[in-house]
């Protein structure tokens, strides 16, 4: 997951302040968000659970990768190399059901 657009790096710049690291600015210095491991996957974290989640009514086992690709996209676009990251994931940390 990536941040997009003014407003979002705005308002997770605020939140990484308030939470972790007051002197960090990714307004002034965006590139964090991809060098900085924690940084981005605590964004990516961030933007699911504000723009994903509060979205929709429930995401369970039976929410498909296209509704969660809508919510976070609002397009489809490169659904079919996500349905297959989800299903390696899935293989690779042993989250399916047999």
């Amino acid at each position: 997951m990536q941040l997009n657009g003014r407003a979002n790096y705005k308002t997770f710049n605020d939140f990484y302040q308030e939470h972790y690291d007051s002197k960090v600015d990714l307004l002034s210095h965006p590139e964090l968000l991809n060098d900085d491991k924690a940084i981005g996957i605590i964004s990516g974290l961030w933007y699911f659970k504000n723009r994903v989640l509060s979205s929709v009514d429930i995401i369970d086992d039976k929410t498909s990768v296209e509704a969660v690709t809508k919510k976070v996209n609002g397009f489809t676009n490169g659904l079919s190399e996500r349905q297959r990251l989800y299903n390696k994931a899935q293989i690779d940390i042993q989250c399916h059901k047999d």
